[in-house]
């Protein structure tokens, strides 16, 4: 309800996902969430934790 904070012009309520645009092919970033992790450390950690955890 009411009118919108920026411009003033009434609010509409959308039903339904609305229209997106394409999502773009990026280049991969390897060391965006663990810098100085290689892959094959990852790995090596991520088989570590599943057999401590019993998978």
């Amino acid at each position: 309800k009411g009118s919108h904070p920026s411009d003033g012009e009434r609010l509409e309520v959308v039903r339904g996902v609305p229209q997106g645009g394409e999502v773009p092919d990026l280049e991969e970033v390897p060391e965006q969430f663990a810098p100085g992790i290689s892959n094959e450390d990852f790995m090596q950690i991520a088989q570590r934790l599943q057999k401590l955890a019993g998978l």
